[in-house]
């Protein structure tokens, strides 16, 4: 009886889920970052639950084993394929996975930008030409979404190769009249594009978008100079470094670290410089450190710093918001004189 159970378990488990497909069609050796999501109902909105990021090439399935949704707040499955040479495509089914069944979604057939620049298409399922707003959230798409999920995977391909393609399009994007009206809905993704006005207004939203994709465009530039094995590790620096205490124990180096701690003695003792500033010779990061005050809490009497770390010499940028973050540990000695930090509570 415990063998017929634990097979019907195991049938349960495997058949439940949800299929991504990609289309058999595409370009070949082109690695497609596929996100599935599934969405419930909430009073407002939906609540996202994200259950799989994997990249597919041409004609690559996915099987993604689900084991248990809300039926009740079930509102859809979602997913999105992203290339930077491919105008992101989505799928969606409002079928429910449950044990027994699999849904298997639309085929996703990303089109590619260079057909679209070529023929003058509009993307699919949007009213207008290729505008200001959707380059720029193309290039968002990979900053904040592909890049990342590559290094991470580390795959092996020079992404190099489409920088001309992606100029290409910024520069298509400052063409006047290069377009013919204002889709009513955003990427595949990520999310809806507000309606733009007219006169002025829709001057502004495009001058404005024009900056941006530009400024994107000098980032994806200036991740693509460094070495694979350099940008790794950024992306989660970059998810965590509005927190003091990951960037002492984990962005700093030993170094770094007793430069950061001598010179707070000192500030304790009232004999430092109000301000410390250093790039480490380690990871070429630029920190700035400024003293606090004593701080009291249930750790007992600690020092505060505020925290300022800079990723942008690294990436050869200037005064990107992006790359600068400051932080406010606070520092409590043991017993023993060691150190111990913690992010004071109530900051990010």
């Amino acid at each position: 009886m415990a063998v017929i159970l634990s097979l019907f378990s195991s049938a349960l488990q495997a058949y439940a889920g949800v299929q991504v497909t990609m289309a058999d069609d595409l370009e070949k050796n082109r690695n497609f970052l596929v996100t599935t999501d599934i969405y419930y109902h909430r009073l407002e909105g939906h609540h996202v639950k994200h259950i799989d990021s994997s990249f597919l090439t041409a004609g690559g399935t996915k099987h993604i084993t689900i084991l248990a949704v809300w039926p009740l707040l079930y509102s859809h499955t979602y997913a999105y394929a992203m290339h930077p040479a491919f105008f992101t495509d989505s799928a969606k089914s409002e079928k429910t996975p449950f044990a027994l069944r699999t849904v298997d979604l639309p085929t996703l057939r990303p089109q590619s930008w260079r057909h679209l620049l070529d023929s003058g298409e509009p993307p699919k399922g949007l009213d207008g030409g290729i505008i200001p707003g959707i380059v720029d959230r193309h290039f968002h798409g990979i900053l904040a979404h592909y890049l990342p999920a590559f290094d991470r995977a580390r795959i092996k391909e020079d992404l190099r190769q489409y920088l001309p393609l992606l100029r290409e399009l910024a520069a298509f994007a400052h063409r006047e009249g290069g377009y013919k009206k204002r889709p009513v809905a955003g990427m595949p993704g990520q999310g809806p594009i507000p309606l733009q006005g007219q006169g002025d207004p829709q001057t502004s939203i495009l001058e404005h978008d024009r900056r941006e994709l530009d400024g994107r465009l000098d980032e994806i530039i200036a991740w693509l100079a460094l070495e694979q094995n350099k940008r790794a590790p950024m992306h989660d620096w970059m998810e965590h470094f509005q927190r003091g205490d990951y960037v002492f124990r984990e962005m700093m180096s030993e170094a770094d670290r007793i430069r950061l701690l001598q010179w707070l003695d000192r500030s304790i003792a009232g004999a430092a410089e109000g301000t410390l500033q250093w790039t480490s010779q380690a990871t070429g990061l630029l920190y700035t450190a400024s003293y606090d005050g004593t701080v009291s809490s249930d750790q007992g009497v600690g020092w505060g710093v505020n925290l300022t770390v800079d990723l942008n010499a690294i990436l050869g940028l200037r005064n990107n918001r992006r790359y600068l973050e400051q932080s406010y540990p606070r520092f409590y000695r043991n017993a023993d004189g060691t150190w111990n930090v913690k992010q004071l509570v109530g900051r990010k």
